[in-house]
């Protein structure tokens, strides 16, 4: 088999030292400029390799490098206001996979990308291509791919120090098996639109999230008329969740919204994090 024979092959270079380079290659050392560390995980038809690199503080960065024409220059890319930004795969057009780290080690993907089926139904085609504009990466994945997409940022978190507590699907679009491959992972917890789960007990609590969408202006004045009634109804809730997203800001109305609903719970409401809340319900509940 084709596999045996790779083995054998590697096997015996690992015995007898490094083989001559195959005629044709050409080879490139990439590292980022007073990096401690420099990871090479993708490269692109066009020449362009994707990674992470650790700056001498510590701190992972992604980056785009292209070292078909030069090596020695690259472009750095870290998620607004996140702690850590890990890169992986690039495609032909510059676009990037990979993750970021926030403040509460939760783990979240800053490309999202799900690529559309040939044959999938009405409802599938809304809610992935239109709803998120092809975003919704987990919202159908199977488990095996699930695990391995979640276990890998898990894994690049550990090799950091970090330990990861949650997983967040992005726009909160989770298939059931992606959520057993979160818990499999060893995540304590997930959230969806509406809801907060605790993936160790299995226990689901309601809360509806605050979220505004600024692709348009409909969806800006929807979201500003919406919201304005969702804080309303959601006053004598446990838990209260407002999601921002680094776009928000940029649109003075939403912004201005946002300010004055943190503004009207400031004082009757207690800062928290996921982790600490889902804590807090065990205890309750003698888990």
């Amino acid at each position: 088999m084709r596999i045996a024979r790779l083995f054998a092959l590697l096997t015996l270079t690992a015995a007898t030292g490094f083989a001559a380079p195959p005629p044709g290659y050409t080879y490139f050392t990439v590292d980022y400029p007073a990096a401690f560390n420099t990871g090479v995980f993708g490269i692109n038809n066009v020449g362009q390799t994707s990674g992470t690199y650790y700056d001498n503080h510590g701190i992972a960065h992604a980056f785009i490098n292209d070292a078909a024409k030069d090596a020695t220059k690259f472009r750095t890319l870290d998620y607004p206001n996140a702690n850590r930004t890990f890169g992986f795969g690039i495609n032909d057009g510059g676009w990037i996979v990979g993750y970021y780290q926030d403040s509460v080690n939760a783990i979240h993907g800053y490309f999202h990308e799900r690529q559309p089926r040939a044959q999938e139904s009405l409802v599938a085609r809304f809610v992935a291509q239109i709803y998120t504009q092809g975003e919704g990466e987990f919202y159908d994945l199977g488990y095996d791919e699930a695990f391995r997409r979640i276990k890998t940022a898990r894994d690049e978190f550990f090799a950091g120090g970090l330990k990861p507590r949650g997983f967040v699907a992005p726009a909160w679009l989770l298939s059931s098996e992606g959520e057993r491959a979160a818990r499999d992972a060893e995540m304590e917890y997930t959230t969806r639109l509406r809801t907060l789960r605790d993936l160790r007990s299995g226990e689901t609590f309601p809360a509806r999230s605050v979220v505004y969408s600024v692709r348009n202006s409909w969806r800006r004045t929807l979201s500003l008329a919406w919201n304005a009634a969702l804080g309303r109804a959601l006053e004598s809730k446990p838990l209260v969740r407002l999601s921002i997203h680094p776009p928000d800001f940029s649109h003075p109305a939403i912004w201005r919204q946002i300010v004055d609903l943190i503004g009207d719970i400031d004082g009757r409401r207690t800062p928290t994090t996921y982790q600490d809340w889902i804590a807090e319900q065990r205890l309750r509940r003698g888990l």
